[in-house]
């Protein structure tokens, strides 16, 4: 049920137009959230026995359904190059079936038009099984030996570029895999990204845009990994521009990839202009669009743009966000929306947050990803408490700092760590604000030397922490202010 799910929640939704009245139904429940697991989704379809049975029939029903009229009517393209890849393919499995009814012959033209379009787009496997229906069809049918020689040269090539393709897409798999399972920027990792840039270095002669995509990512994953942000910047601008000059516009990932080496490097311009490139002919709400739009918005948080910021966020929030991992990501981005309207920062606009009491209730103490979010929940605990709730904030820093002492040990999340540990000196100091700054001085400074750095466990800070440490100080300030004043009406 969890990938049919993912399945529909994609899709155009103007595609329930050519299915069956109840497949239709339950598209419109799956898209709409009202069905999210398979219980849910047998009490709404159906009553009486064989509900399990019915609702597996009606999956496989909606499936074949959805196949069908993806391949009659597909979505809007988003590039040239993504209309190639679906037409080559789609024209592919015709020629496959009139091929299978014995109308090899008639199909020529259409075999003709389609590997001229594949050559171009680099689509080596449709290449290789287009000459060798035409290497076939020359030698057999038509008896010309000298085409059926070119189109087997040329087959035997593409199916060599084809399997490179194949080589460089799994073992880049395989390495990514292991990214992911050790979650960790170990030095065997490192090693295993150099050598595999190293072997894959021969291939980039073919020229071929298809092979190098996975070559590029490859090294691009390596100079994350280093925190060489420069080198990110210059392989995908080398990525894009190399595209752009074959006219194969498959530049999509390589500007995801590049926009938080930019926001690292401070090159806010070139950020904005890189994302309104990559969300040209993205629709609104979809699931990259969101994405660009959280990164958008921390441009401008980044940049010191806090009011253009919560624009973002109202524009984003107002949305249906379809992956679970956005829909807590926008939450704990709104936390620090409520964080900085309550400061001054942002001029609150129409009704916008809860009541901040509320907020601080809905945002968990601790998220079972234990580095990546999780950072950035306890950090959005400590402001949300902070010259509010102060008796919680003295409450929870026992359970925080035994977090951080468990889980905060690598050299990557040592900002995090230090920041968090400047936050809790609060507390411990009584928010008297002269005692903070000064048991406080020697961290910052360290936050200041130790440049911002991204690794897979970390997300990029949403707000710098020396400025959001800037806008504690205010805070403490303020507060120590009120208590000094009071204490002198007492006396």
């Amino acid at each position: 049920m969890k990938n049919l799910i993912r399945l529909v929640s994609r899709i155009e939704p103007q595609l329930a137009d050519y299915l069956d009245e109840e497949c239709q139904h339950f598209f419109e429940l799956i898209r709409s959230g009202q069905v999210s697991t398979q219980e849910e989704a047998m009490n709404a379809m159906y009553s009486g026995p064989r509900k399990r049975k019915k609702l597996s029939e009606l999956k496989n029903r909606l499936i074949q359904q959805i196949c069908r009229s993806v391949l009659s009517h597909p979505w809007q393209y988003s590039s040239p190059t993504q209309q190639a890849y679906i037409e080559c393919w789609r024209n592919l499995a015709s020629i496959k079936v009139l091929i299978a009814k014995d109308h090899g012959a008639k199909s020529l033209d259409i075999i003709l038009a389609t590997l001229r379009m594949a050559r171009k787009y680099d689509l080596h496997r449709i290449v290789a099984e287009l000459s060798q229906e035409l290497h076939y069809h020359y030698y057999i049918i038509e008896n010309h030996e000298a085409k059926g020689r070119k189109y087997r040269k040329l087959m035997e090539q593409e199916k060599l570029l084809a399997s490179i393709e194949d080589e460089v897409k799994s073992r880049t798999t395989e390495a990514l895999y292991l990214k992911n399972a050790s979650r960790a920027n170990t030095p065997e990792l490192r090693k295993k990204l150099s050598m595999l840039c190293e072997q894959f270095a021969p291939y980039f002669k073919y020229q071929s845009v298809s092979i190098n995509h996975h070559i590029w990512n490859v090294h691009i994953f390596l100079a994350y990994f280093q925190h060489d942000y420069q080198s990110v910047n210059d392989i995908c601008q080398q990525a894009i521009q190399f595209m752009q000059e074959r006219k194969i516009d498959r530049s999509f990932i390589f500007r995801y990839k590049l926009i938080p080496a930019q926001l690292i490097l401070g090159q806010y311009d070139q950020a904005r202009q890189n994302i309104k490139l990559a969300i040209a002919h993205i629709r609104k709400g979809e699931y990259s669009w969101s994405v660009f739009t959280y990164y958008r918005l921390l441009i401008e948080l980044h940049d010191g743009q806090y009011q253009q910021a919560y624009h973002l966020y109202l524009a984003a929030n107002s949305v249906h966000q379809v992956s679970r991992a956005l829909k807590e990501q926008w939450k704990i981005v709104k936390g620090y929306m409520a964080f900085l309207i309550r400061n001054g920062r942002i001029t609150l606009e129409g009704g916008g947050l809860p009541h901040y009491r509320k907020l601080i209730e809905s945002v968990p103490l601790f998220a079972q990803d234990k580095q990546g979010n999780n950072i950035n929940i306890i950090i959005l605990q400590l402001l949300l408490n902070i010259g509010h709730n102060n008796d919680t904030l003295i409450d929870r820093a026992e359970a925080i700092k035994r977090y951080i002492d468990r889980h905060l040990r690598s050299r990557e999340l040592i900002r995090a760590r230090t920041f968090i540990e400047m936050m809790l000196k609060i507390p411990r100091y009584r928010f008297h604000y002269q005692a903070v700054m000064r048991h406080t001085a020697s961290d910052l400074k360290r936050l200041r030397n130790r440049p911002l750095r991204l690794t897979q466990n970390q997300d990029i800070e949403i707000i710098p922490y020396v400025e959001l440490w800037n806008i504690v100080l205010h805070i403490l300030s303020k507060h120590s202010d009120r208590r000094l004043g009071r204490k002198r009406k007492l006396s």
